[in-house]
């Protein structure tokens, strides 16, 4: 007896027996989906500020006679940034050369001297004790010599510390000083920054610090107020950290130059962290909403039921979470879908 097949019966038969037939990356590449872990991202601020600072105090007592900028000037490349006034230190270096030259002035006659007497105790017409007097004479007036060199070094080396030096280059903050002032060793006389390379200074959590390490080659900063995007790389990490907050404190440094460079630039980093929660990431499209409840289909057909946390930081996707999945596991994509054969 022959079976004739209606094309109503003969169509499921079709698909049924045809499916198996799929390769494997057309199922993987539209079919189903590996479940991931989901994350959450975190937006941490600080705000731009000179890479090094320092404050330019005076070494020695004395009053200002200049003073070569003001709040918001570049130091210029002699690096001077105020001079004191050196009247009295040159005249003291001006005495000490006249007394060199007074002094070489006789080394020279008591040389002449020595070589006189030699010839004459050689001619025993005086006695050695006249010649080592005047070889003593020498002696003491070469140690004079030296003693006046060393005073010129000091007093040039006084004259030098006149001139308050910072880094060239280097930004003043803020000016403590008047021209005219008077001023003793140790007074403050201004703070300088650099400002040629900005930093960034951050508090981060553990969890922070390890993802901003990981990802240290790859760091980008949006600063709202300059409406731009910049690279950034991780500068220092304190070692230490914070009893009060449980923080480390560390520093983004910003290697391009920006449209004017200086403190106070609001700046963002947007880093991802694993979800706290455990949750996972799935497709919009994967999740079935029956009886007020939520589930997810493994590729075998298997239906497992999922708790909706939210949606996820990626379009058409959400957060879910059970206890019988796992980051790795495989669903389908669209379990509605009839091109696999589900309801």
């Amino acid at each position: 007896m022959k079976i004739r097949l209606t094309p109503r019966l003969f169509i499921p038969l079709l698909i049924v027996f045809s499916f198996p037939t799929m390769s494997l990356a057309e199922i993987e590449g539209n079919s189903y989906f590996t479940a991931k872990p989901a994350s959450h991202r975190t937006t941490l601020t600080g705000f731009t500020r000179a890479r090094a600072t320092m404050k330019l105090t005076s070494r020695l007592t004395e009053r200002i006679s200049e003073i070569e900028a003001d709040t918001g000037d570049r130091i210029g490349r002699d690096g001077v940034f105020a001079r004191l006034d050196p009247t009295f230190a040159e005249l003291d270096l001006d005495k000490v050369m006249i007394e060199q030259e007074r002094m070489t002035s006789r080394i020279d006659y008591l040389d002449k001297e020595v070589r006189r007497f030699k010839t004459l105790f050689e001619k025993q017409s005086i006695s050695e004790a006249k010649l080592d007097s005047i070889k003593q004479d020498l002696d003491q007036a070469h140690l004079t010599l030296r003693e006046l060199q060393n005073q010129e070094k000091r007093l040039r080396e006084q004259l030098r510390r006149h001139l308050i030096t910072g880094p060239p280059g280097w930004l003043v903050i803020d000016r403590f000083a008047e021209p005219g002032e008077w001023v003793t060793a140790g007074t403050p006389l201004a703070e300088i920054g650099d400002f040629r390379t900005l930093v960034v200074p951050f508090a981060v959590s553990h969890n922070e610090y390890l993802k901003i390490k990981q990802g240290s080659e790859t760091l980008t900063l949006r600063l709202p107020e300059e409406n731009l995007t910049v690279p950034a790389e991780l500068y220092q990490v304190s070692p230490d950290f914070d009893q009060l907050t449980r923080k480390t404190n560390l520093e983004l440094i910003i290697n391009t130059a920006l449209p004017e460079q200086r403190g106070g630039i609001r700046a963002e980093l947007t880093i991802e962290l694993p979800d706290p929660s455990g949750a996972l990431l799935v497709p919009t499209s994967s999740v079935n909403d029956r009886y007020d409840s939520h589930w997810l289909t493994r590729t075998d057909g298997e239906k497992v039921q999922v708790i909706v946390l939210g949606p996820g930081p990626e379009m058409q996707t959400l957060r879910i979470t059970s206890d019988k999945i796992k980051a790795g596991d495989k669903f389908l994509r669209d379990p509605n879908s009839r091109a696999v054969g589900l309801e």
